[in-house]
């Protein structure tokens, strides 16, 4: 609520965002998403002992305007768009 833009890109301090994803934001960055789009859900890659391993997307681009929340991460909502690239999740930063 106390933001002071409409789209907020939730991440963790342990999380990065992959070079495509980095481009497919600046993409979307420069469109106007329109008056209907709440949220985007961005596929998570996790770091593991063994390499890395493909997670459900999650939703972590809202429009604070649309998606009100209490907690750390916005809530799953399976109606939301998918965004291209990965969230990268490194087990040890």
């Amino acid at each position: 609520m106390d933001a002071q833009h409409e789209w907020i890109l939730c991440l963790r301090p342990n999380e990065s965002l992959s070079d495509t994803l980095e481009a497919v934001l600046f993409e979307w960055k420069q469109q106007e998403p329109g008056q209907s789009v709440i949220c985007y859900r961005l596929p998570i890659r996790e770091e593991n002992g063994q390499g890395w391993q493909d997670c459900p997307p999650e939703v972590r681009l809202v429009n604070r305007k649309m998606v009100n929340w209490i907690g750390e991460m916005p809530p799953t909502q399976e109606d939301c768009a998918l965004l291209r690239g990965e969230l990268l999740c490194f087990h040890n930063p």
